[in-house]
Formats: structure tokens, C-alpha cells, sequence
């Protein structure tokens, strides 16, 4: 049986039935992925799901597929809060699919396991860690700098911030 990765909540996801509907007898669903935006980008559930032939998107209500070719890659960009999926061959971009930051680590599983199919045939199991890796949080901590750059907008109440630690170092 081929791996999946699929999160557990994508049962309850509102285009889950319609996503049953959409394949064949024959086809298994081995990736997941949901999208928060539309092609507009404005709020709206889509996702992504990757079978043993295809590639289904569903934004807007419309559905498309993509057979599954060598040429074919996703390519993750983001800019600001927004992110985006393209889709591409050998010549042309096919489609974009675009999400916030709030689903960029599910997407960036399902572009991995999406490589993976394309390249190499298979899809291999995941990485077992005890972890969800759709609720992974970023592990390193912040730099140092990052306080030390803030300290600029914090300037205008260097007053207030000095008295407040000292009060604070008092109690």
C-alpha cells in the first residue's frame, strides 16, 4: 500500500466529498494539502490533492487536474503574509495556487511528497517523528539581532520602558 500524507482533519474538510467524487475506481489518494485563498485571494477553502495519476486542485468551486508527468514541478514562492504554489512544465506555468503562511508547512509537504512521485515513481513514507508535521513550529529560537533591531522603534518610549524595568527590578 503506497504511504499517505494526508492530515487527519482532511475528513472533515468541506470539498472532501467532492474530492471522493472526483476520482477514479482505480486511483488512490496519497497527498493532501488545503488552501485558505482563492484566485482573487480572498478567503475561501481549496485544496490540493495528489492521486496515483493526477494532480486535483479545487479553487472556487471549479475542479482541475493535471496528469502526472517527469516535466512537471511545483515551485513555493511568498512575499508579505501571502504564499504561492505554482504548478509548471517544461515550458509554461500551468496554474498558481494561492495560501497564506498559515498552510505553508502542510504545502510544503505536499510539494515534497508531489516531487517525489513525479521523480522517482514512488511515494515513500514520511519521516516518523512523534510530531504532526502539519503542526510543526519552527524549533530555532530567534536571533539575538532581532531583539537589538527592535530596540530602534523602541526608541521615542526609552524613558517609560527604563523606568518600568526599574520598577520592575524593585518589586
Amino acid at each position: 500500500m503506497p504511504a499517505t500524507w494526508i492530515p487527519d482533519t482532511a475528513t472533515t474538510h468541506p470539498l472532501w466529498p467532492a474530492l471522493q467524487g472526483q476520482l477514479a475506481s482505480d486511483e488512490n489518494l496519497l497527498a493532501f494539502a488545503t488552501l485558505d485563498l482563492d484566485a482573487d485571494l480572498r478567503f475561501a477553502p481549496g485544496l490540493l490533492a495528489l492521486s496515483s495519476t493526477r494532480l486535483l486542485a479545487c479553487q472556487g468551486g471549479s475542479w482541475r487536474s493535471w496528469p502526472l508527468a517527469p516535466d512537471l514541478k511545483l515551485r513555493a514562492q511568498d512575499a508579505g503574509g501571502l504564499a504561492r504554489l505554482d504548478l509548471l512544465d517544461s515550458r509554461q506555468q500551468l496554474a498558481s495556487f494561492a495560501h497564506t503562511l498559515a498552510e505553508q508547512a502542510q504545502l510544503q509537504f505536499f510539494a515534497d511528497a508531489f516531487a517525489q512521485r513525479v521523480q522517482t515513481g514512488v511515494l515513500l513514507a514520511p519521516e516518523e517523528d512523534e510530531s504532526d508535521p502539519f503542526e510543526r513550529e519552527l524549533l530555532t529560537p530567534p536571533s539575538t539581532w532581532v531583539l537589538l533591531r527592535l530596540s530602534r522603534f523602541a526608541k521615542p518610549y526609552q524613558k517609560q520602558l527604563t523606568i518600568g524595568f526599574l520598577l520592575m527590578m524593585g518589586a
